[in-house]
Parts: structure tokens; C-alpha cells; sequence
């Protein structure tokens, strides 16, 4: 992957920044040359600018400014789990995902994929909740059709039946 380098979460009171550098230190002194208030270092993770633009996609009703979030429990939730690998990122190989590619018996679906769909299914609820664009929902809609069919290809590559 091109562009690898790192997320970095940065706290201000009320608001975090979500941003991508390749020196999280050199960013944190010119972050803080710039702004009045004392910042925080909250974590730092591998990734690159698909990475950040998928967190501040699924943060994105916390948005204040740019890459600034609102400073609440959700936000700080989704870091925590990003900075504990419990989120699957773009970045990620989710490896082997159809029968053709890995015909290994399943006793169940693949958890990776399974946490994606669940990713995808929140983010389609928050956008229906929001009252998004039809469009948007039909095509976040489509983009979970589409990995519950992988999933259902593994299942049915493996002999169990839908």
C-alpha cells in the first residue's frame, strides 16, 4: 500500500482531531503552535488518508470543522476501538474472501467480514435516522448486499447451505 503512516487522535477541550501524518510528532508541535488551547495525545495507529476518510466517515454526525469532532463518549469509543484493532479499516486485508480463493470448512461466517457488515449496517441506520439522500441509502444499501453475498459464497464454497 502507497502512503502508509500513521492516524493520529489529538484532544482539545471539546473537540478531537482525527488527522494523518507520516511524523505524529512534528504534527502535534505544529497543531499546537497554532491553536490557544493545551492538546492531548489520545493514540496513534498505522493507516493512510483511506484510513482517516473511513474514520471520519463513521464519525461524521460528531463533525464540528474539518477534522475536528465533537469531544463525546461515541467519539471516544471509536478510538478506543480502533486503537485495539477491534474495527476492521480500510487498510486491512480481510484475505481470502470467496470460495474460489479459500474452500477451507466454516463452522461459521468469517468474523472479519462479519464485523465490516456490522460496521456497514450501523452506518446505513445512523444515515436512515438522519434522513440521508435516497441515493446515499440505496448505495450504502447495495455495498451490504454485496458483502452478505460474500459471506453466503464462503458459506455455500464450504458445503452449508443458505
Amino acid at each position: 500500500m502507497t502512503g502508509i503512516g500513521k492516524i493520529y487522535f489529538v484532544a482539545a477541550p471539546g473537540r478531537i482531531k482525527v488527522g494523518y501524518t507520516k511524523q505524529p510528532e512534528r504534527r502535534l508541535r505544529s497543531l499546537q503552535a497554532t491553536d490557544m488551547e493545551p492538546l492531548t495525545t489520545l493514540g496513534v495507529i498505522d493507516g493512510d488518508r483511506t484510513t482517516e476518510k473511513h474514520l471520519h466517515e463513521m464519525l461524521r454526525e460528531h463533525r464540528l470543522r474539518g477534522e475536528w469532532f465533537q469531544d463525546c463518549d461515541a467519539v471516544r469509543i471509536l478510538i478506543t476501538q480502533a486503537m485495539n484493532g477491534e474495527i476492521v479499516l480500510p487498510e486491512e486485508d480481510l484475505g481470502p474472501v470467496g470460495p474460489e480463493l479459500d474452500n477451507k470448512p466454516r463452522d461459521d461466517f468469517d468474523p472479519r467480514l462479519m464485523s465490516v457488515c456490522y460496521d456497514r449496517c450501523t452506518e446505513l441506520k445512523a444515515a436512515i435516522h438522519r434522513g440521508e439522500d435516497k441515493y446515499k441509502i440505496r448505495s450504502m444499501s447495495q455495498e451490504l448486499i454485496a458483502l452478505t453475498e460474500v459471506m453466503l459464497g464462503q458459506k455455500l464454497g464450504a458445503g452449508g447451505e443458505a
